[in-house]
């Protein structure tokens, strides 16, 4: 199979670790997807243009998941996109809120809020860690 312009080629010696962190990135990603859908419903019911915004980052972390299992950088720069809008939204809500939304600092979500916070910051650091990875070594054969 012929290597593409956006597929990773990564040395021997650097494979595991990569896999190690693809796995971790993978996971994240799967748990924000599935912390999205649980409290889905209720965004919807509160206001339908954020329940439309969940969807599109759930869609996001679902293509990125994909693009990194068959190793195409372009997945890895939409998990840090994803990762840093998941922070950004937590952040947010809990602040200054969102269009003008009262902040669900109280919302009866449980912990799903701050573990999708955690899972956000942990793919945002992962992916930018590899993507800077994969900048220093393109212009290393530069």
């Amino acid at each position: 199979m012929a290597a593409g312009p956006n597929s990773i080629q990564t040395p021997v010696a650097s494979r595991r670790g990569r896999r190690v962190v693809e796995g971790a990135v993978i996971a994240a990603l799967a748990a924000t997807v599935v912390l999205e859908v649980v409290g889905l419903t209720g965004e919807f019911a509160e206001a339908p243009d954020l329940g439309v915004a969940f969807v599109g980052f759930i869609v996001a972390a679902v293509v990125a998941i994909s693009r990194i299992g068959h190793h195409d950088r372009r997945g890895w720069l939409l998990a840090f996109g994803v990762g840093v809008l998941g922070v950004l939204g937590f952040v947010l809500t809990r602040t200054t809120s969102i269009v003008a939304r009262v902040p669900d600092i109280d919302a009866p979500t449980g912990p799903l809020g701050p573990w999708t916070f955690v899972a956000s910051c942990g793919i945002a650091v992962l992916a930018g860690a590899v993507l800077f990875d994969l900048v220093r070594g393109d212009r290393n054969r530069s």
